[in-house]
């Protein structure tokens, strides 16, 4: 059966364009990616929200269309249909009436007065729902350590590099960007390492401010380009390799905007739809998206 996409990033178009034939790269409960040559398109349920490299279906035709398709399953994209179509299980997916959406985060104006009083509400969102963070360090420290970092926590890696991660984003430290990658990509387990998520976090608040570091930026991207599906798996790479483009998922770009607004309830909406995505990838997510907040409030630009 033809099912038809709501939605459509503009970059899968890119994508199925330059690379019409694919496979099924990786199969969820509530999604599934496709992989054309090196690159994914992500297909999943519209109300989860919107992801830099992805297809939005309602959550019928996706859950119909999981039933069918298995990994290693062929996928080809008929440009002149504007479809995609998985042989021998009867299923297309087309895109011809979806909404193309653009993932580009752009930034925008802000009050610092604001921005420091709506971390204090998500941070207080974190600490008192008791989020659990994929480190071996807990949210407490990790939280405590973006904002007061004390001679104890020298003798923790994680909390160590964290300090010196957002030093660099400030623009006050002699430590290199490629150490500091070196560091977090890859770090931790799962399908995006906790290491890579606070990466996301860190360049999605400081693009949403305007004060994210060309040369960290460039430097991420020469790093991924050379060594990024060595040190992590191909989902994470895609969700970097569109940060360093500006290009984030909605429940990303919603909490960093949302920080910048003076808007307390869109606060705790949209950092708890952010907590919704996994439980410990939203974490390490939002330990970057603090991390960013701290760069702005006391970095040198």
């Amino acid at each position: 059966m033809n099912k038809k996409a709501l939605f459509s990033s503009r970059d899968v178009s890119c994508v199925l364009s330059e690379h019409p034939d694919g496979t099924v790269h990786s199969v969820f409960d509530h999604s599934f990616n496709v992989r054309f040559n090196n690159r994914l398109v992500h297909i999943g349920s519209a109300s989860n929200g919107r992801v830099p490299y992805g297809i939005g279906l309602s959550k019928y035709d996706l859950m119909s269309l999981l039933e069918t398709i298995r990994v290693t399953n062929e996928v080809h994209w008929q440009r002149d249909q504007m479809q995609l179509i998985f042989p021998g299980t009867g299923e297309s997916v087309s895109l011809y009436e979806s909404k193309k959406f653009d993932p580009f985060l752009p930034a925008c104006v802000f009050d610092k007065a604001i921005l420091k009083r709506n971390i204090s509400t998500a941070v207080a969102i974190m600490l008192e729902e008791e989020w659990e963070a994929g480190f071996e360090e807990d949210t407490d420290a990790l939280v405590e350590a973006v904002f007061s970092f004390s001679p104890w926590m020298a003798a923790s890696p994680v909390l160590k590099t964290l300090n010196d991660l957002k030093a660099f984003l400030s623009g006050y430290s002699d430590v290199k960007g490629e150490t500091l990658i070196t560091f977090w990509l890859g770090r931790g387990k799962g399908l995006t390492p906790s290491g890579d998520d606070l990466l996301v976090g860190a360049l999605a608040m400081l693009t949403a401010s305007g004060r994210c570091p060309e040369a960290f930026k460039n430097t991420l991207y020469d790093y991924l380009k050379l060594y990024g599906l060595e040190r992590t798996t191909q989902i994470s790479f895609e969700y970097l390799w569109y940060a360093v483009q500006q290009k984030f998922a909605s429940h990303v770009t919603n909490v960093c905007q949302s920080l910048l607004r003076d808007d307390q309830d869109d606060i705790y909406q949209s950092v708890r739809e952010l907590k919704k995505v996994g439980h410990t990838s939203s974490t390490d997510t939002m330990i970057g998206i603090l991390i960013g907040c701290q760069c702005i409030i006391g970095g040198n630009k």
